[in-house]
């Protein structure tokens, strides 16, 4: 059977090869040079429903947040050549979705290197500026489940204190009560209303960093509404009972503000006070 067989696809000569050969180098140097205008395409302003950003948990639906992700959308197209085939440390990956009010979907994913030049500098600035908005910082810190004493389960302070006479700052841990905690979680929360904390660092911490972080804040959150009011006093969990488990991560910057002097009402200094 295999003698049978023939590798003559194009039974008609090569005219048939030729034709298939011109649609596929046609399809190739539109992909390229992008002739229909489809990697250009960047949705208008009263089209966008939303645009979802992996680094922001909510998506962007106000006219001034949609506007920047269409400028940093802009850039990138313009300065694709300079971005190809370009490998270093450093820099952000992008993926916007644009959710558009016809129902319809528009994908895009960029990488953006740290090439050291005002072009790469100035596409890494508006970046900073879509996923470290005032609004994408109170959305990655604003959970599902409300910040209260009655589900705060753990809340942990990581941070380096200060050092004493001539020895350097220390790595130390401390706990807080779940009324401690409800009490940093707002003063967390007037730190991300003036954007400093909660940023998203785009840069390799071998390059330079654009902030300086000295501690990390971990609060767990248990959503205990379904249990009874009895069992929820005494600590009894059911197994039928539906519960829920999130957290709040949050970096310390050096520039935290209300968060720093909240930690210090605590007894709780750290190094760059």
């Amino acid at each position: 059977m295999m003698m049978e067989k023939t590798f003559r696809v194009f039974r008609k000569g090569w005219g048939g090869f030729l034709i298939c050969a011109l649609i596929l180098l046609a399809f190739l140097v539109g992909s390229e040079y992008d002739i229909f205008g489809y990697e250009h395409r960047i949705p208008s302003v009263e089209s966008i429903e939303s645009i979802i950003v992996p680094s922001i948990k909510t998506g962007i639906d106000t006219p001034e947040g949609i506007e920047k992700v269409r400028e940093l959308h802009a850039s990138l197209i313009e300065h694709k050549s300079e971005y190809e085939n370009e490998d270093r440390p450093g820099g952000a990956y992008l993926n916007i979705k644009y959710l558009l009010k016809d129902g319809g979907i528009l994908n895009r994913s960029y990488e953006i290197p740290d090439l050291g030049n005002a072009v790469s500098e100035g596409d890494l600035v508006l970046y900073d500026d879509v996923v470290n908005s005032k609004e994408a910082i109170i959305s990655r810190l604003t959970p599902s489940i409300p910040v209260t004493e009655k589900t705060v389960v753990y809340t942990m302070v990581d941070y380096y204190g200060r050092g004493e006479g001539d020895k350097d700052a220390d790595y130390r841990s401390v706990e807080l009560t779940a009324k401690q905690a409800v009490g940093l979680y707002a003063a967390i929360m007037k730190d991300a209303a003036n954007r400093n904390i909660g940023k998203t660092e785009y840069r390799s911490r071998y390059n330079t960093a654009p902030v300086e972080y000295i501690g990390y804040i971990t609060i767990e959150l248990r959503d205990t509404k379904n249990l009874s009011a009895q069992d929820r006093d005494v600590g009894i969990i059911h197994e039928a009972a539906s519960e829920n488990y999130e957290s709040v991560y949050v970096e310390i910057m050096s520039t935290s503000e209300y968060t720093l002097a909240y930690l210090k009402t605590l007894g709780i200094e750290t190094q760059v006070e």
